[in-house]
């Protein structure tokens, strides 16, 4: 008989919080017979059995009922005996400590047996708790069998386009393969759903409790419990090889869409941003006139894309009559409305700003859709078949998780979305934006939104109010080569417009004294260059990077990010290249004989061909 592996949990990874701007923890690897994984903070991450990748994550989760994710304010990782890994944790809301939990993970031959039991600390109102399984989008299209709590099965697939609605229901397993492993789930204490996170660009199939469909939030009191178990049983039945961990993302249009910044919501006073403006103005709130006022003089006379966010209808004359007697506003290129109580363009709303506009005779393009997430679109995108212009939905990578994992796996999905988004919008056309690193709004709360009474936006509005908006990584090195990447997989054909950030403050491109931030450098580069050019002969060697070629007075400009800590090396292709700027560290970031390009960990260039690629 074969005995089970002993563990090993190897030391913390590199530290990597001086490019990140950030304190999270660098993960941990840990090893037991044939599995592995990486522990990042409590979870289990990229668990993968004989080499080869199994599961994204298996992760231990408290929401409450404002669908907030709670917070790990400690973690302790222990081991017991010679094939067990337990992580002892104290979650909180805030400052407020709210469960403490354990999770015991042991390691067999061939099966991996995960145990959660969690005590409430006070009482609190929750939306789900428990233990979560994400599987990774590369099984998009392949067999899925869905176990029922009766013993019945379901033979379906992993959704190839993203899925608006829950592909699996009523769920206590599922059998799947995985780069030649046949790979079985149990899950125990709850029954269990599925939902595509690809909605909000999450690179992850997500099972979760409590289904949808029970009644939330629940009261829950102090000293309550909640156990559950998952166990994950595998078997290598085939010799299939993962690819190598290379990834290249570059635009696939012939024309860049237009780059637009969002409107600052800090009360730093609005600098002249160079760029087309995007503004959201809060109809419901008596300040609305103050933030368009802003705005204006943050576009400085150029291109205002204004998006009304109304409680009721009524809201909307009143900006459209402000629109058309103020000089100021005869940029505006286009304009939106949405719901506040659900983010999107609802009919009534869209006909009162047609209304308006034919009224004051504004001849402006009418964009709609949701000023959320994706998945407001992919799920209500048959209630905007009437509007003719083009659809909106905007951006952010950390709807569920924090981690720079999160943040980075989010790149190729936003491609995924923004190619979902253009087939359902047909001939109209997609805005995309703003695309910001945490969510400038719940827009999931169960907590209704109270309008603010302040005649005026001195003391900031919208995120600026918004707990937890603000993202210290907004200043980082490693966010430059984030948002060269982030245009790159948006600039396909169909998409309009991006719209990135705000002019300034903490969640904008420029800082408090002026100076650009390395995202603010990288757009800056991009703005002042011309049209994207076919890179020809450019070759990723090694590396996760992304690249957007543009020409350059009379050559060609490179803008390149690497999306790793490990140093990148790209063959340029052409003999002339130089390096004429670069973001971050330097000490080995360099071209070799005008061809190879080596950017170190997190870096971003700016790299110029004197010539015309095509001569």
């Amino acid at each position: 008989m074969i005995g089970n592996p002993k563990i090993n949990i190897g030391p913390v990874g590199e530290d990597l919080s001086r490019l990140w701007r950030d304190d999270q923890p660098a993960d941990r690897p840990v090893s037991c017979g044939q599995w592995q994984l990486a522990l990042r903070g409590s979870e289990l991450a990229d668990l993968r059995f004989s080499g080869r990748t199994v599961l994204r994550a298996i992760r231990f989760v408290i929401r409450d009922h404002d669908w907030r994710t709670a917070d790990d304010g400690s973690v302790s990782v222990a081991s017991a005996g010679d094939n067990t890994l337990v992580l002892n944790v104290r979650s909180r809301f805030g400052r407020r400590d709210v469960m403490d939990w354990t999770l015991t993970a042991t390691f067999e031959e061939a099966t991996l047996r995960v145990h959660a039991a969690a005590t409430a600390l006070v009482p609190f109102r929750r939306n789900r708790i428990g233990l979560i399984m994400l599987q990774q989008p590369s099984q998009a299209g392949s067999a899925l069998e869905i176990i029922h709590p009766d013993d019945t099965t379901t033979e379906t697939q992993f959704p190839s386009q993203v899925a608006p609605h829950q592909p699996a229901r009523d769920v206590t397993g599922y059998r799947w393969q995985a780069a030649g492993i046949d790979c079985s789930a149990q899950f125990a204490g709850d029954v269990f759903e599925m939902e595509d996170q690809r909605n909000w660009t999450d690179a992850s199939y997500k099972t979760y409790s409590t289904p949808l469909d029970q009644p939330f939030p629940v009261d829950l009191p102090a000293g309550a419990r909640v156990e559950q178990a998952l166990q994950l049983h595998c078997t290598a039945t085939g010799a299939v090889e993962e690819s190598a961990d290379r990834l290249l993302i570059m635009p696939t249009t012939t024309t860049l869409p237009t780059l637009q910044l969002g409107a600052c919501t800090a009360p730093t006073v609005p600098t002249v941003a160079g760029m087309p403006v995007l503004v959201e103005i809060p109809a419901d709130e008596p300040r609305w006139r103050d933030v368009l006022r802003r705005a204006a003089a943050e576009a400085d006379d150029g291109t205002l894309d204004i998006r009304i966010v109304a409680a009721e209808a009524s809201q909307i004359r009143p900006v459209v009559e402000e629109l058309a007697r103020n000089p100021a506003m005869a940029g505006v290129a286009r304009i939106g409305v949405y719901s506040r109580a659900t983010s999107l363009s609802d009919a009534p709303l869209i006909e009162e700003l047609r209304g308006a506009l034919n009224d004051q005779g504004q001849a402006v393009e009418l964009v709609g859709g949701t000023r959320a997430h994706f998945t407001e679109l992919n799920r209500h995108v048959e209630e905007f078949d009437d509007l003719l212009g083009a659809l909106t939905f905007s951006v952010t990578p950390q709807m569920h998780d924090r981690s720079r994992a999160q943040v980075l796996e989010s790149l190729p999905v936003q491609r995924i979305v923004a190619e979902q988004a253009v087939r359902l919008a047909g001939d109209r056309g997609v805005h995309i934006g703003p695309v910001t690193l945490r969510p400038r709004f719940n827009a999931v709360a169960s907590t209704p939104f109270v309008p603010d009474d302040h005649e005026t936006a001195d003391d900031g509005y919208g995120p600026q109010t918004v707990p937890e908006a603000t993202d210290p990584r907004q200043d980082s090195i490693a966010l430059a080569g984030w948002t060269i990447a982030s245009i790159a997989a948006l600039a396909i054909p169909g998409v309009l417009s991006l719209t990135l950030y705000e002019t300034a403050g903490p969640r904008g491109i420029r800082r408090d004294d002026g100076s650009l931030t390395p995202a603010g450098q990288v757009i800056d580069w991009l703005s002042r260059a011309g049209v994207l050019q076919d890179p020809m002969g450019l070759q990723l060697i090694t590396g996760r990077c992304g690249v957007i070629a543009q020409q350059y007075e009379a050559g060609v400009q490179f803008v390149i990010g690497n999306l790793t800590a490990e140093q990148a090396v790209i063959n340029i292709g052409d003999a002339r290249a130089r390096l004429v700027d670069h973001l971050g560290p330097a000490s080995q970031t360099m071209i070799t004989d005008g061809v190879e390009l080596r950017i170190d960990g997190y870096g971003s260039v700016r790299v110029i061909i004197d010539r015309p690629i095509m001569e």
